[in-house]
C-alpha cells in the first residue's frame, strides 16, 4: 500500500524531477505532493509586467486558502539565478530549481493546451497529472478566492479554468 501512491505520482517526478525547492531547502517531488489534490505550475518571471501584477494576488490567494490540498510550484522563466530568486523571495510555495530550467520547456511543452504566454498558471490532477486546466490565471484573476478556483478545476479538464 505505501508504494501505492508512488507510483500514482510516478508523472510528477518524470515531469519535474526528483526534487523540487521549497523555502526550508530541498523536498523530495513526492512527498511534496503525496497528500495534495491539485498541482499547480506556476510559468512567471521577474521582468514580465504580466507577472509582476499578477504574482501578489496568486499570493494572496493561495494564502488566504484554508486547505492544505494544493501545491504551487514556481517554473522560472527567469534568465539568471540572482532573477529566479528574487522572483521566488517573493513566493510561499515550492519551485523546480533554477539549476534544472533545462526541464521548463520540456514541462511546458507536456502541459501545453492552447497558452504560449507568461504568467500561466496550469492546474494539474495530483492522481494522474492530466490537464485540469491550462491557463488558472483567468479564474484566479476572476474569482474571490482560491475555493471557487479548486471547485471550478475539480470539476473536470477546461482550457481556461
Amino acid at each position: 500500500m505505501a508504494a501505492e501512491w508512488k507510483r500514482r505520482l510516478a508523472w510528477a517526478e518524470d515531469l519535474l524531477g526528483p526534487t523540487l525547492l521549497s523555502k526550508e531547502g530541498p523536498v523530495n517531488t513526492l512527498e511534496a505532493f503525496k497528500r495534495k489534490k491539485v498541482i499547480c505550475l506556476y510559468f512567471a518571471a521577474r521582468d514580465s509586467l504580466p507577472c509582476m501584477s499578477f504574482t501578489p494576488l496568486l499570493c494572496d490567494r493561495y494564502e488566504e486558502y484554508p486547505g492544505n490540498d494544493v501545491a504551487v510550484v514556481f517554473i522560472s522563466s527567469d534568465g539568471t539565478q540572482e532573477a529566479f530568486n528574487d522572483t521566488y523571495s517573493h513566493m510561499p510555495w515550492l519551485a523546480l530549481p533554477y539549476s534544472e530550467r533545462g526541464k521548463k520547456i520540456a514541462v511546458f511543452e507536456a502541459c501545453y493546451v492552447g497558452n504560449r504566454g507568461i504568467p500561466c498558471l496550469t492546474v494539474l490532477s495530483q492522481s494522474d497529472g492530466t490537464v485540469q486546466a491550462a491557463n488558472g490565471y483567468y479564474c484566479v484573476q476572476h474569482s474571490e478566492d482560491f475555493a471557487s478556483c479548486l471547485a471550478t478545476w475539480s470539476a473536470g479538464p477546461g482550457l481556461l479554468g
